[in-house]
């Protein structure tokens, strides 16, 4: 006969608080029109340089705001290794381009003169690629759920 000890009935309780508290997190705020624009809050923060911190500030932000926070933290996803660089690219780009800037420096440029001659234009193009990025995604997760039906939230 197997005794369960206190250990084991503690830890046992944590799992079951633990499963839930996510089902609640996944649950919470699930109208088509909260996730999909929890998404886009997680896909606009996510683009955003924010040094790792992306992810738990879309999480407090989707909460503070009535939004779908497990869609928030996906939507951070986007940006991943894979994608940084196409995105950081793109944002530059953009940048350079809104500003009237040449894409040239010298080879062999100092970093603080790279950073003159590019930190600006990556700051406003990669604004303006998170917003757009952001609506398209909240635009087509919209409509996705709007198509496939998402069951409402209990509100």
């Amino acid at each position: 006969m197997h005794t369960v000890s206190k250990q084991e009935r503690r830890s046992s309780r944590v799992r079951r608080w633990f499963r839930v508290q996510v089902r609640k997190v996944l649950r919470e705020n699930s109208s088509p029109l909260r996730t999909s624009a929890g998404l886009a809050l997680g896909a606009f923060i996510g683009i955003l340089p924010s040094f790792l911190l992306g992810t738990p500030i879309a999480f407090f932000l989707a909460g503070r705001l009535g939004l779908n926070r497990a869609a928030a933290v996906i939507g951070t996803l986007f940006t991943n290794p894979v994608t940084a660089p196409i995105f950081y690219s793109i944002s530059t780009s953009l940048g350079l381009q809104m500003l009237g800037q040449q894409e040239g420096i010298a080879a062999g440029a100092a970093f603080p003169s790279i950073i003159r001659h590019y930190g600006a234009a990556f700051l406003i193009g990669n604004a303006t690629f998170a917003s757009a990025f952001a609506v398209t995604c909240g635009v087509l997760a919209y409509a996705f759920f709007l198509f496939r039906g998402a069951p409402d939230s209990p509100e």
